[in-house]
C-alpha cells in the first residue's frame, strides 16, 4: 500500500548522508577540542596494546592510566 505522504528514495538516501557525515563530524570536533587534545578516548589505544601484546610486549596497565 503506497501512502501519499511516505518519503521518497530521495529523501530516504539524503537522510542517510546527513546521519553518516553527522557520525563523523562529531568524533573529529571531539578530536580537534582543545579540551580534550590530550585524552585517549579512541579505539587506538586498545587496537595497539594488542598489536604491542601480539609481538610479545606485554602490558601491565592499560595504556593512559596512572
Amino acid at each position: 500500500m503506497y501512502l501519499k505522504n511516505s518519503p521518497s528514495r530521495l529523501h530516504i538516501f539524503l537522510g542517510i548522508i546527513v546521519i553518516a557525515i553527522v557520525h563523523f563530524l562529531i568524533p573529529w570536533s571531539i578530536d580537534r577540542s582543545p579540551l580534550l587534545a590530550e585524552s585517549y578516548y579512541g579505539e587506538a589505544v586498545t587496537e595497539e596494546m594488542a598489536l604491542h601484546f601480539l609481538k610479545g610486549e606485554l602490558q601491565l596497565l592499560f595504556w593512559g592510566q596512572p
